[in-house]
């Protein structure tokens, strides 16, 4: 079973509510009593949880006989909730500490959290318990006495951490859904009803629409066409946010014949929808909750390229454990693909960074990222940022805010404030620059250094393409440009010359800087590039 699959599916019961669990009162006979469940387990197999855990860090768990888990991973501790009535067993809200282990103990980290997040049943013999789900089973065995039921289980402790330390395990916390991020279309990915997945076809897709608290969702299964009508309406204070929930009313379909499968999923899905729903978006997936059960959607790819904004900055670092002071702003920028991939591209002050995401769960996985080779003044920023991601890391989107995480800590972006909206050609450079001045920290540079002028040009191409070419006092080069929210960006490495010039040596090099995105001013006939502590000023003509 691979990763993505893995952490798609655990969307499925982190959230599962409490009125969910508690229902389960009426199910079957009480074969074992569930407080006979309450102590310390150890896990004891199978051998692809167990096999490569490191000496005395097994994983284990303690229950303690109402509603309450607790234990270790095999690197950190986790905390949650579950209930047992008769052999049925189901656990919620999982979460863990955040803390990096060495790879071996975190995959069976990784394995142990995926298959007790899909258990759906147990089966005690003696001194051993059995937790089986759809991801494989558990096998434990009692390593303390059973508890007394009147102490609590002590919750695992908090660790400092830029976001809340206990994260949901599905790597991207769930925020209530406004109806501003919510509107749009959507693909269906699962409906579950009475704790069973319900079959469903290719295509079955949903729009979402709002007006003030008024809301509609209308779409089909791959047969008939539902509509529902309702509101938004206030469902307290959770912390400090305020809940929604969605209440229906009125689900209508149309009335042609389908065959018995589809049918009954039409009527599985009516009546989940009925009534007050929860509904909680995590990156492009919105899960809709009932007491009966849950819809997953996830945002349809023409959706999902236009909810990223133009570039966003990072506001905070966590490396090793420790809070990181960005000496210089770090920026990126992620275009989507039409195959489904994600390009990243940015600078965190001195080289340009670059890579591809591929699709994985609720968000992007990435290999290493590149970069170009240039060295400057400052490299601290890009220093710190690189070791956060220089082997794989993966993106998640919470909202408007991007999380970049890696087993060494978490980069968090916000979208980038933009500037005041003008006409797209008013902004837009064009025709010839030339270098009027160029300053390195507080020192003015000496033009004449250079063995000609430093120009940028701006054009097209036949086929509309913006194009760049310039000489950086030595060497010309040229090569496509995107002009993104006021901001040059280039897709590809510029090419050039390559003739040797004592300036190469001496004086900044204008193609490093353009490559490394640099922030970009146009004020009437001037246009300001700085990066790494250069400042290049061109005059237009």
């Amino acid at each position: 079973m691979n990763n993505r699959k893995k952490w798609s599916r655990n969307l499925l019961n982190c959230g599962l509510s409490g009125s969910l669990l508690l229902s389960l009162g009426a199910a079957g006979a009480q074969t074992a009593p569930a407080r006979s469940l309450a102590g310390e387990w150890t896990v004891v197999g199978p051998d692809e949880v167990v096999g490569g855990a490191a000496a005395g860090r097994a994983p284990s768990l303690t229950l303690d006989g109402r509603s309450a888990l607790g234990g270790t991973a095999g690197c950190n501790r986790l905390s949650g909730r579950y209930a047992a009535r008769g052999t049925v067993l189901l656990t919620s809200g999982l979460a863990v500490t955040r803390m990096a282990c060495d790879p071996q103990t975190m995959q069976v980290e990784s394995e142990l959290l995926s298959r007790l997040n899909r258990v759906t049943r147990f089966a005690l013999d003696g001194e051993l318990l059995t937790l089986k789900g759809s991801q494989g089973d558990l096998l434990l065995r009692r390593t303390g006495p059973a508890l007394n039921l009147g102490s609590p289980l002590t919750p695992a402790p908090q660790e400092e951490s830029m976001t809340p330390p206990m994260t949901p395990i599905n790597g991207s916390a769930p925020a209530p859904a406004s109806p501003q991020a919510a509107a749009g279309s959507w693909q269906v990915r699962s409906l579950t009803v009475g704790g069973q997945p319900v079959p469903l076809r290719p295509g079955a897709a949903f729009d979402l629409s709002f007006t003030g608290p008024a809301l509609e969702l209308s779409g089909s299964l791959g047969c008939n066409r539902l509509r529902a009508a309702g509101q938004v309406q206030s469902a307290g204070v959770k912390g400090r946010t305020e809940q929604t929930e969605w209440l229906l009313t009125g689900v209508t379909s149309t009335r042609m014949a389908c065959d018995p499968e589809l049918t009954a999923a039409e009527t599985r899905l009516t009546g989940l929808l009925r009534g007050a729903l929860s509904a909680e978006l995590s990156g492009d997936r919105l899960t809709l909750r009932s007491v009966n059960g849950e819809l997953v959607l996830e945002r349809a790819a023409g959706e999902a390229a236009s909810v990223w904004a133009p570039s966003y900055q990072g506001t905070a670092l966590r490396l090793k454990g420790q809070d990181v002071t960005l000496s210089q702003a770090a920026t990126f920028r992620f275009e989507p693909q039409a195959d489904g991939s994600l390009r990243l591209s940015g600078s965190a002050g001195c080289n340009r960074l670059f890579g591809t995401g591929q699709p994985e769960g609720n968000g992007w996985s990435f290999a290493a990222l590149g970069g170009t080779l240039m060295a400057c003044a400052d490299m601290s920023a890009e220093e710190s940022v690189t070791a956060l991601l220089g082997d794989s890391f993966k993106l998640f989107r919470e909202g408007e805010t991007l999380a970049l995480r890696s087993a060494r800590g978490e980069l968090q972006l916000t979208p980038t404030a933009a500037a005041d909206p003008q006409p797209a050609e008013a902004t837009r450079p064009s025709g010839r620059y030339t270098l009027a001045e160029l300053r390195r920290g507080a020192e003015v540079l000496d033009l004449g250094t250079f063995n000609r002028p430093v120009t940028l040009t701006f054009g097209q191409d036949p086929q509309g393409q913006a194009t760049l070419g310039g000489s950086d006092g030595c060497n010309t080069f040229g090569g496509s440009y995107e002009w993104v929210g006021g901001q040059l960006a280039f897709p590809q490495p510029l090419a050039g010359t390559m003739m040797f010039c004592p300036s190469l040596e001496t004086m900044p090099s204008l193609p490093a800087t353009l490559q490394a995105s640099p922030e970009t001013v146009l004020d009437g006939e001037t246009l300001i590039l700085r990066q790494g502590g250069v400042e290049w000023v061109f005059r237009r003509g």
